[in-house]
């Protein structure tokens, strides 16, 4: 949060919000469930303090989907969305480390910092999202966001 300092709310969205502390999750020598959920109740403060938990349009290249009722202990298959310039509009709910991948030859997990939507509209016709589900979209796969009038 020191990079922040004290001009929070001069981000122009939560999108930068995200990116701006995306580098931290990459520096962890052993996932630590403590430390993520620190990153993702600061920036859920921020947001709240700037007003960010609202309704956007997107176009985003990749989402993943998982169950509402899902823990942080359970382990399944989530939902991936790849294309390009998907399009939908949806409220930011939270934020979320996910683990999208992991490099076999060195034992390493990838995990993406990623907004994370509900009340999901879908606006392409190729995309369809359960209602059940959270959408998690990885901060550098939104290529534009625009907040709802």
């Amino acid at each position: 949060m020191e990079r922040l300092g004290n001009s929070l709310c001069e981000i122009r969205n939560p999108v930068d919000l995200a990116l701006d502390r995306a580098m931290d999750i990459s520096s962890f020598n052993e996932p630590n469930q403590a430390q993520e959920e620190q990153i993702v109740q600061d920036l859920d403060n921020i947001s709240a303090e700037c007003n960010f938990h609202k309704r956007y349009y997107m176009i985003f290249s990749q989402a993943f989907g998982l169950p509402k009722d899902m823990t942080y202990q359970d382990s399944m298959e989530m939902n991936h969305y790849k294309d390009l310039n998907l399009l939908i509009s949806a409220h930011l709910a939270t934020y979320a480390i996910i683990e999208i991948g992991k490099i076999e030859a060195v034992d390493v997990n990838i995990k993406a910092l990623c907004l994370t939507f509900d009340r999901v509209i879908p606006l392409s016709c190729e995309f369809d999202f359960e209602e059940d589900y959270w959408l998690h979209i990885p901060a550098y796969a939104i290529d534009d966001i625009n907040q709802e009038i």
